[in-house]
């Protein structure tokens, strides 16, 4: 008789869900099997949808049809478009198309927002895989959505307890500050003539003091920028001159540390509708990160491209410096992430950054091994290149 298998018992016999010596006659065994799957499928608790090739639906679960408030008959012979949300990206579902249908991907996984009967949004986790026959082909394709309304509103109540604690905290600590720079305001008028050491130190202590002002204050500002009340003031710019910019500030930086900047541009795409003054504090950003991240490794070159993806103009900066590692990697955006603590950074660089660029209706993403150096890549949004009155991109 079979054992049961037990963790860590590879050797172990799994007892198969028929027994292999019943009589049970072979298509009888596998319509038994279709059937456990078939209650699985109606039982579980997860949204189950399955499409053709094409991808219209042809069959619902029931968890579907309570997450949804959409019968099997609603939906049935569909596109799933009927499910999206206006505040779903449209640039989504061409990249979730691409990774299906991609061999050595083949599967999309991520959280998106979703639309019920009534018009509201339904936040899930998505994934969606590709069933193929025996020669490989695609015939359908299954969805499966996990409702994370919950985790999203637990999400949102933590957000809202931080930022209630972060103003509380910026309160304090300007009432700390002020009570300082009185002191070091008495100490230097007290103490005339100040002598020239005293007058360093108290020179020190006020730059101290003001850095950590403006550190509240990028606090503050990113606050805003997470909740949306910061108004971008977007005007027709030329893409190369705003970059072009961002790098001639830091070349001598650059220059000072043995390394070089260099700005390549691979698309005639030019004219944009950005905040100019915003973003290019982010190109400045990132590229002030990238030589940073070189320093003691002199002939080394920050890379910095301009070129298109798909129907995106992006903007590309590279170094080959040390990699970041995994860990950090993950939290890349989130504050106070830095990798340069001992050269000064406070973490909030990259998250401003990545804000400014959403508020614009972009995304950053971010690369780093040991072989191909650290890459981050701001897409800007299909609508910030600048058309015609034809619906055409203009060039510079």
């Amino acid at each position: 008789m079979p054992s049961k298998r037990t963790r860590g018992n590879r050797n172990s016999v799994v007892a198969p869900i028929l027994p292999s010596d019943s009589a049970l006659s072979e298509q009888f065994h596998g319509a038994a099997e279709l059937r456990i799957f078939r209650q699985s499928y109606l039982d579980s608790y997860e949204a189950i949808m399955i499409t053709d090739a094409q991808g219209l639906i042809l069959d619902v679960n029931p968890a579907f049809e309570s997450l949804y408030g959409l019968s099997r008959n609603e939906v049935v012979g569909h596109s799933p478009r009927l499910l999206r949300h206006d505040s779903t990206c449209p640039e989504i579902f061409q990249e979730m198309r691409e990774a299906v249908t991609n061999p050595e991907k083949g599967y999309w996984r991520g959280e998106i927002v979703n639309r019920s009967q009534d018009g509201s949004p339904v936040p899930v986790l998505l994934s969606v895989t590709p069933i193929r026959d025996s020669n490989g082909q695609i015939t359908h394709f299954m969805g499966l959505a996990i409702d994370i309304s919950e985790k999203r509103k637990l999400e949102a109540k933590v957000q809202q307890l931080r930022r209630e604690h972060g103003a509380f905290l910026r309160h304090e600590m300007r009432n700390r500050l002020a009570a300082v720079t009185g002191y070091l305001e008495l100490a230097a008028n007290h103490a005339e003539p100040v002598p020239e050491r005293m007058g360093r130190y108290l020179n020190s202590a006020q730059d101290a003091l003001m850095s950590t002002v403006r550190i509240i204050d990028a606090l503050r500002e990113l606050e805003y920028y997470e909740l949306g009340q910061i108004e971008l003031e977007r005007k027709v710019i030329s893409l190369r001159r705003l970059v072009e910019g961002s790098c001639a500030h830091y070349r001598p930086l650059a220059e000072k540390n043995g390394t070089s900047i260099e700005l390549e541009v691979e698309t005639d795409l030019d004219l944009v509708l950005l905040d100019a003054p915003k973003m290019e504090s982010v190109f400045c950003n990132l590229i002030k990160n990238a030589v940073e991240h070189l320093v003691g490794i002199p002939g080394e070159v920050v890379k910095v491209r301009i070129y298109k993806e798909r129907n995106r103009l992006c903007v590309a900066v590279h170094n080959r410096g040390e990699p970041i590692p995994p860990d950090r990697l993950i939290t890349f955006f989130e504050r106070f992430n830095t990798t340069k603590k001992d050269r000064g950074g406070t973490g909030l660089g990259t998250t401003y950054a990545e804000l400014i660029t959403r508020a614009h209706g972009g995304n950053v993403r971010v690369a780093s091994n040991a072989k191909d150096g650290t890459t981050v890549t701001l897409l800007l949004p299909p609508a910030a290149v600048v058309k015609s009155p034809k619906g055409e991109a203009v060039p510079s």
